[in-house]
């Protein structure tokens, strides 16, 4: 158990919170009662101390949700009452016996923007404050989670806070209060359960229940449906035990080698009649190719020797190309010697300019107007006689590479003229003997001496062989279709009998079908008794879990009990988490003052687990005669007839 720590509430002052524009509370530490009619502002003292804590109100709500709470100032019609009000609480705490102060402003932020007269509004914010220091809402959350942890806060001080939790959550803390550990630690306590806390080292019980169930109910389907597919195989099997299979394999080896034998027939019959015949037909076909070949060169012969005056004009064109692109080259060498000759003439002019300038002599110095000393005046000399050398050394260099560039260029097109030369005269050459090429008639072609008669003698053995050969082929096809027609009618007998043969095959699948499904049902049923294994164990362990969980919890509790697991129709438990009183469900049945004593014992008990101690809030007071005993400071919120304002009594 943690040392308890005791947390007070000493003074808490609402400044234009809600409907209230000040009210100041002076609880001093202690337990007090505050009446008041109803609409007075009872429940707002009770917002204003959840708000500075947590920033939202008792509800657990923001003024930014939706529908959120309103805490700033309103009017009789719920409109903001002042755009410009602070809406601010501010607590003075005991923590531990030491005093702080915490204060939370709220306000709207309101701008003029450039090139309005109004201002416009941009939302809201807030400002937070320890012990009169303006502070960053991180370290304000820090301060406040250190007084009291935001996950605690609510269960702490809240009477409703607890109850409103869902299932799963109540039932954490439940079990964190009685020490009871979690579901694998409730297991490791009886060695029955051990097979269950190895199961579900990585899963929860109820995912591992329904895991199993799941599995049992495939298993339930697995074994309906093997007597179907045994039945079928059973009679499979019966249908094919009767068959003769060593007669049908006598039988095929028998048709294979009748089938053997006319397969052989056949390779033989059609080329053993025509070979001889096809050879002959060959030979004269080859002799007939061999003619034409020779009468074919014979004729190329003649027309190879023939003058082609298509090639000569080709030829002349080629000339005529060659010609055209010389001379182009030799007008380009003329225009560039020209130039290169121009700039050589500028070039000797800009020497000879150059070769009479003088030394000016120029004694003053241009920025003061004072003569120059001689040694200056010397070297300012030398420095223009070097200048003056050296663009005369290159206007000379420039002079020398322009005077070879043209003697260069001046070459090339006495060389390109050279070779325009020899163009002109053959192209000249080129056209006369095309024009002799035109003038001469054309010879005719012939064909070699005899050529015709020998072409028809070859012709006529060539038909009278091809004929015979069609007759011996229609002959051996005749007998090749008798064959086919027996090899046929055999082939159809030995698939018929291979068909049923293959039939032992299934035979043999059957019957180790037959045996694996006998094999399979036994597993399945195994398989299906370990499951209902492990869901009895699991119905055990949660009995015995029910009892050890429901016993330890409801221990801790003075008046609350908790009903943690709920009986279904089939006798199976599921968890939950309810809250009675007196055997009568939170969320159903009990009175105000039910609840209040309900809440406060939950608050008692959490304190001591959590070692923490927050004032309590009490709304509707009225209607408990008497509170429980609780070492935490209460604050009682009881409606009167007769307080038209908030009185508080300490």
């Amino acid at each position: 158990m943690t040392p308890e720590r005791q947390i007070t509430l000493l003074r808490l002052t609402l400044e234009r919170f809600k409907g209230m524009e000040r009210l100041e509370l002076d609880f001093g530490g202690r337990s007090a009662s505050v009446y008041g009619r109803n609409g007075t502002g009872k429940s707002s003292i009770y917002d204003a101390w959840a708000w500075l804590m947590t920033g939202k109100d008792s509800r657990g709500q923001t003024p930014a949700d939706v529908n959120g709470c309103s805490i700033k100032p309103l009017d009789g019609e719920g409109n903001v009452l002042d755009h410009a009000a602070h809406t601010a609480v501010t607590g003075v705490l005991s923590v531990d016996g030491r005093e702080q102060t915490l204060r939370r402003e709220y306000y709207e932020k309101w701008t003029r923007k450039r090139g309005r007269a109004e201002e416009s509004y941009d939302g809201n914010t807030t400002d937070y404050f320890i012990d009169g220091v303006p502070v960053q809402k991180k370290l304000y959350d820090e301060t406040v989670a250190q007084i009291a942890p935001p996950e605690q806060f609510r269960v702490l001080s809240d009477l409703y806070a607890f109850a409103g939790l869902g299932d799963r959550s109540r039932r954490d803390i439940l079990l964190q209060v009685a020490g009871l550990g979690d579901e694998r630690e409730i297991m490791a306590t009886d060695e029955r359960f051990s097979p269950l806390l190895a199961a579900t080292e990585t899963d929860s019980l109820e995912r591992y229940t329904k895991k199993v169930k799941s599995l049992r109910r495939k298993l339930n389907e697995q074994r309906a449906a093997i007597p179907a597919r045994l039945d079928e195989v059973k009679r499979s099997v019966e249908e094919l035990s009767g068959l003769p299979f060593d007669e049908l394999r006598r039988s095929v080896a028998d048709l294979e080698a009748e089938e053997s034998r006319l397969n052989g027939q056949l390779s033989q019959s059609s080329t053993d009649r025509t070979a001889a015949l096809r050879v002959q037909v060959g030979e004269l076909e080859n002799r007939r190719n061999a003619l034409n070949l020779e009468n074919r060169q014979y004729r190329s012969a003649q027309e190879a020797n023939r003058p082609d005056p298509e090639e000569k004009k080709r030829e002349l064109n080629r000339l005529q190309v060659s010609y055209r692109y010389e001379s182009e080259r030799y007008h380009s060498a003329c225009r560039d010697a020209d130039k290169y000759e121009a700039r050589l003439e500028q070039c000797r002019e800009d020497w000879q300019e150059t070769w009479r300038e003088r030394y000016p002599g120029n004694a003053i110095c241009p920025t003061c107007g004072q003569t120059l000393p001689a040694e200056q005046q010397a070297e300012a000399q030398t420095v223009w006689e070097g200048h003056h050398r050296k663009k005369l050394d290159d206007a000379a260099r420039e002079g020398e590479q322009l005077k070879k560039l043209a003697a260069r260029s001046k070459e090339q097109a006495a060389e390109v003229q050279t070779r325009m030369v020899e163009l002109e005269n053959r192209i000249a050459q080129a056209k006369d003997e095309l024009a002799a090429l035109q003038a001469a008639p054309a010879g005719e072609i012939a064909d070699l001496p005899d050529f015709g008669q020998q072409m028809d003698k070859i012709a006529a053995e060539l038909e009278a062989a091809q004929q015979a050969l069609q007759a011996a082929t229609e002959d051996a096809e005749k007998d090749t279709r008798t064959l086919r027609a027996q090899k046929e009618a055999i082939t159809a007998e030995l698939r018929g009998l291979r068909e049923q043969l293959a039939r032992e095959d299934i035979l043999r699948r059957a019957r180790e079908r037959e045996k694996a499904l006998q094999e399979q049902t036994r597993e399945v049923s195994e398989q299906i008794a370990q499951a209902d294994r492990t869901l009895d164990l699991a119905d055990e362990f949660t009995r015995y879990k029910t009892e050890r969980v429901t016993d330890g919890i409801n221990g801790c509790f003075r008046l609350a009990r908790f009903r943690l697991f709920q009986r279904q129709v089939d006798g199976g438990l599921v968890d939950c988490c309810d809250v009675l009183y007196g055997g009568v469900p939170y969320s159903g049945g009990l009175n105000d003052g039910a609840v209040i004593c309900v809440g406060l014992d939950i608050i008692d008990t959490l304190s001591r687990h959590y070692g923490l101690r927050l004032p309590v809030f009490v709304d509707r007071a009225e209607s408990v005669n008497e509170l429980p005993e609780l070492e935490n400071q209460v604050i009682r919120l009881a409606v009167t007839d007769t307080d038209e304002k908030v009185r508080l009594e300490l």
